[in-house]
């Protein structure tokens, strides 16, 4: 068995003002290919969902990270990239009451810790999902056992630290159907299916970011050469 341990945060906010109701199903999306065999077999305990939370709530879900080996915190919603206090730009997002929460207040402090933000500046209509896109395009949870094993071992293969994914809206570009994170793990669903090993952060982020024109997709992952998985196959 695995000794891992591992926290997923998925947050959702849709804010009074001007909702995105898509935020909802990009949070279940997450959820559903994190639980299956490909997004690394992860357990319902490890799974974190918060929609429309307020600060408190949101920090008491990320405290839950205290002593967890690798986190992975998704944010859907609105957000863009701010110069504050630190040398470099971090994201800012807003909550259901209009309260903005700055990048760092997300970030659970875990030796590995993947952040990743799906973020807009307008209305994003919802959209059904197929099959395609919910993380399980075959019948593999009889082999869920190594799936997890395998996720866990290019965890633990990569260097620790930080990596951050930013999908921005660019300026003047009307919100698409499929968001980002729709977009990303439809791509995962598509490479399980065809291949075997594991499909890093960075390469499914790359194969992402080549057919999005209405968002700017940037990957931070440092100096490291291994980078943490986002889909695995057997």
């Amino acid at each position: 068995m695995s000794s891992l341990n591992r926290r997923a945060i998925l947050i959702g906010a849709s804010p009074n003002a001007n909702p995105i109701p898509s935020v909802y199903s990009d949070v279940a999306r997450w959820s559903a290919f994190l639980l299956s065999s490909p997004g690394g077999a992860w357990r319902e305990e490890e799974i974190v969902q918060l929609t429309d939370c307020d600060r408190n709530a949101l920090r008491n879900a990320v405290s839950t990270s205290a002593g967890v080996h690798y986190s992975l915190v998704v944010f859907a919603g609105y957000g863009k990239l701010v110069k504050g206090k630190l040398p470099w730009d971090e994201a800012q997002v807003t909550l259901r009451n209009g309260d903005s929460v700055a990048e760092r207040e997300l970030n659970p402090g875990t030796p590995s810790c993947t952040l990743i933000f799906d973020c807009w500046a307008s209305v994003i209509e919802e959209r059904g999902a197929d099959s395609s896109e919910r993380g399980n395009p075959r019948d593999l949870d009889r082999d869920s056992a190594k799936y997890r094993a395998l996720y866990d071992q290019s965890v633990m293969a990569a260097e620790s630290g930080l990596a951050k994914v930013y999908a921005l809206a660019q300026d003047g570009v009307a919100a698409p159907n499929e968001t980002f994170s729709q977009h990303l793990l439809a791509i995962a669903s598509r490479w399980a299916a065809d291949n075997h090993g594991v499909l890093s952060l960075q390469e499914g982020v790359s194969l992402a970011a080549e057919a999005r024109s209405n968002q700017r997709v940037e990957y931070h992952g440092g100096r490291r050469l291994r980078h943490f998985p986002l889909a695995v196959r057997i």
